[in-house]
């Protein structure tokens, strides 16, 4: 039993190990294929420089919008919070009006 399980974890470690080498070879074709292409240096540096603002502005964006979830989020647990001290706080106020106290 011990060894169908271990002889599973390998084929898997290696299908891991096969996809990682696939898209290292796919990324290294992409950039020899950016650096061998027949524009000069500085099409080439300016079509980078582009991608890599595009990626900033992509990047910056995905945070700006992860940020404004959390304070979202965040605004309605305290919204909730306040509700919920509120209520104790009638149910309490009202349980010793009822008790005489």
């Amino acid at each position: 039993m011990k060894s169908q399980n271990s002889d599973s974890q390998v084929h898997s470690n290696c299908r891991w190990s096969m996809l990682g080498f696939l898209v290292a070879g796919v990324g290294i074709g992409a950039i020899a294929g950016v650096f061998l292409a027949p524009q000069s240096g500085e099409d080439t540096r300016d079509w980078i420089s582009s991608k890599c603002k595009d990626g900033m502005d992509t990047v910056k964006g995905a945070v700006e919008q992860t940020g404004q979830r959390l304070g979202d989020t965040f605004g309605r647990g305290q919204q909730q919070v306040s509700e919920a001290v509120d209520a104790g706080r009638e149910a309490f106020r009202k349980a010793k009006a009822g008790a005489g106290l």
